[in-house]
């Protein structure tokens, strides 16, 4: 027969060669120092044809004779592996040295919106989930319900648009604006507006503007807490340390400022004034476009056109212009002056004895960390219970776009603001407050509360009592400046549309 490397092998031969080629790689995988010799091929050779031959592993059985020297392809695949799991160790220990909890940090539930830097425990508990909120709850009622209510209600508030609007939310949230400074829950509003034909009955279709209520809405969880030496130390100290604190007043109006000036030293909180914003000066529209406070191509005249149409019947808006002007304007200066948190005081606040401790309480044990906003006490509020201090502020669905949600969600009496991320929010928020088509989104309450899907903002409910803080007896400055501006055919109309 023909010898090995030398002229054409016959089909016989090629089955001997192969075999002895997958013989050999087995033997020289297991002894690399050994060596065959040609007589031990041919013994090899024979012993294969008469038994049948060991099949070789899968991987090599379609590898030809000049590949039987290469390394098998497991190697490569074993080593991928071993790396992921290498990898897979150390992120592991990594989350138990940092104490990252899966499934509960911010950072895992909103993937690159919060980063780990952000998680810190003085400016929120890192232990909390961020809640999950149904952005697209509403009121859903039939429609002889809803034309029902409608009877009812349209001629209690004439100069509200009639069309495509759910008269039984109005009826229903008319009872909380006219009891502001009441600490009640939204399910005493309904009661109590189905009791003057205002709304539905909740035994009939009950409505919950908080989604869990029993966890917030509720006036017995505003009271004073059982604050121990060692808490009061802890929450002067953190106040110190990482929160600066503004009031917003007037700079003719010094009896206000005056008034809270004091009630912040009597709780040893010091508190740096900023003068409020008064449109109706010369250049002053100018002026706060200048700087940044009014967007620079806000056309008012526009806006106020707007707001005098019968869509919207608002009467004058200067003075929600310079309010928001106003709030913008100290916002900037919070930024400018740094810090971790800040806290914005209207001259008409009145805080808690405990404000202190409460704050320091909130954020700590109940303010998830992908916080933005808190608004220290929210009126009419909707969204979703969280803790017992505290909602999560949404868009009232009930309430159409063009209306920017408008009605509830009111208060910017005291806010906490976190300074890193507060630009941020004001690109979004200037936006929604200086839109011509929309002058309900001047005020910045209903500006904020319509862009909470996608601004983190909480609130502390004002069904608490008595809760963070209270607002003073005085008349409104925005009220005041939209009432004077109104005209002849506008007395009988609410000056802020506030239904």
């Amino acid at each position: 027969g023909p010898q090995h490397g030398k002229g054409p092998l016959s089909g016989a031969g090629v089955r001997d060669t192969m075999a002895l080629a997958m013989v050999g790689k087995l033997r020289r995988d297991t002894d690399d120092s050994s060596q065959l010799t040609s007589s031990s091929q041919t013994s090899t050779t024979r012993e294969t044809e008469e038994e049948t031959p060991q099949q070789p592993p899968a991987s090599c059985q379609t590898q030809t004779l000049s590949q039987g020297n290469q390394p098998s392809r497991h190697r490569g695949w074993l080593s991928a592996v071993a790396i992921a799991g290498l990898l897979g160790s150390v992120l592991a220990a990594w989350c138990v040295v940092e104490q990252v909890r899966y499934g509960r940090s911010p950072w895992f539930w909103q993937w690159g919106r919060i980063p780990p830097a952000e998680l810190q425990p003085e400016m929120c508990n890192t232990k909390l989930w961020v809640p999950r909120v149904d952005w697209q709850r509403k009121w859903r009622l039939d429609a002889a319900t809803l034309a029902q209510c409608e009877l009812k209600n349209k001629h209690h508030f004439p100069w509200q648009y009639p069309h495509d609007r759910n008269w039984c939310w109005i009826g229903f949230k008319a009872v909380c604006h006219s009891h502001l400074k009441a600490h009640l829950s939204w399910g005493s509003f309904q009661a109590m507006g189905a009791h003057f034909g205002r709304t539905v009955s909740p035994a009939e279709w009950r409505f919950e503007p908080l989604e869990d209520p029993e966890v917030c809405d509720r006036p017995s969880n505003g009271r004073t807490g059982n604050w121990t030496p060692v808490q009061r130390s802890m929450a002067r100290e953190w106040l110190r340390m990482y929160v600066r604190v503004y009031v917003l007043n007037m700079p003719d109006d010094t009896k206000r400022w005056e008034m809270i000036a004091g009630r912040l030293r009597e709780l040893r909180i010091e508190a740096k004034r900023v003068f409020g914003v008064d449109m109706r000066g010369r250049n002053v529209m100018t002026n706060a476009k200048a700087a940044g406070w009014v967007l620079e191509g806000y056309n008012f005249s526009k806006a106020q056109e707007t707001a005098y149409s019968g869509k919207h019947s608002m009467g004058s808006i200067l003075g929600t212009l310079g309010c928001a002007s106003a709030h913008f304007k100290v916002q900037s200066q919070a930024i400018a002056d740094g810090g971790p948190l800040a806290v914005v005081f209207e001259d008409d606040s009145w805080p808690e004895e405990d404000f202190v401790e409460r704050l320091w309480s909130l954020v700590h044990t109940e303010l998830p960390c992908d916080w933005e906003v808190v608004s220290l006490m929210s009126r009419c509020p909707y969204g979703k219970c969280v803790s017992p201090h505290l909602t999560r502020v949404q868009p009232d669905n009930n309430e159409p776009a063009w209306r920017c949600h408008q009605g509830v969600n009111w208060g910017m009496q005291g806010v906490l603001y976190r300074i890193p991320l507060l630009e941020k929010v004001q690109r979004k928020w200037k936006q929604q407050v200086f839109n011509e088509s929309r002058p309900h989104c001047l005020d910045v309450d209903v500006a904020l509360a319509s862009i909470s899907d996608r601004v983190a903002v909480y609130a502390v409910p004002a069904s608490q009592d008595p809760g963070f803080l209270k607002e003073t007896n005085h008349p409104s400055a925005r009220w005041t400046i939209n009432v004077a501006g109104r005209t002849q055919h506008q007395l009988d109309i609410d000056p802020n549309n506030i239904g």
